[in-house]
């Protein structure tokens, strides 16, 4: 993976970490745990978020770098699946994270 492409992740997972918890937190959910880069390090659930979507990564990589069918379209689908799976888990990691702090 390219360096740009890692701060591009990088921004990527930020920004949609900062959208998903102001989201929580105007839902009512005001004793979540944060979703900084920071903290997302320190989560148990993390790893559940990043694993896949490292995986994810790579394989689309390793198919585009096998294939002459770089068509855009193409390239949308992947990018949406990453940014989906994105999502979904830190949506799932701030959720469990709550209940889980809700639990102590």
């Amino acid at each position: 993976m390219s360096v740009p492409v890692t701060i591009g992740v990088a921004m990527f997972l930020a920004s949609v970490a900062q959208t998903i918890e102001l989201a929580a937190y105007q839902a009512g959910f005001h004793g979540v745990r944060s979703l900084a880069m920071s903290s997302l390090a320190r989560n148990a659930m993390f790893p559940l978020v990043f694993a896949p979507l490292l995986a994810m990564i790579l394989r689309y990589g390793l198919v585009n770098h096998r294939s002459a069918d770089r068509s855009p379209g193409r390239i949308a689908h992947q990018v949406a699946w990453m940014a989906a799976w994105t999502v979904v888990g830190l949506a799932a990691v701030l959720v469990l994270g709550a209940s889980s702090t809700r639990s102590r």
